[in-house]
């Protein structure tokens, strides 16, 4: 068995985005959009062999609890 994804938890697609390709050296594979948020993908340089991460958007998995409140 080999594990081909995994989720990181992200505030900010964008911003790491930029962070996990500038600055770690990942490279983006997959960036499509779905709503408001995006199915982004980042593999390493190093070959589809690794996993790929998944940068995830918190947002897409809060729960608004608000109307439990009234």
């Amino acid at each position: 068995m080999q594990i081909r994804l995994a989720s990181v938890m992200v505030e900010n697609q964008e911003k790491a985005l930029r962070f996990y390709t500038v600055t770690l050296g990942f490279v983006k594979n997959k960036d499509i959009p779905m709503g408001q948020f995006r199915w982004l993908t980042v593999p390493s340089r190093e070959g589809a062999e690794g996993v790929e991460l998944v940068l995830e958007s918190m947002s897409f998995f809060r729960i608004d609890v608000t109307h439990c409140l009234r």
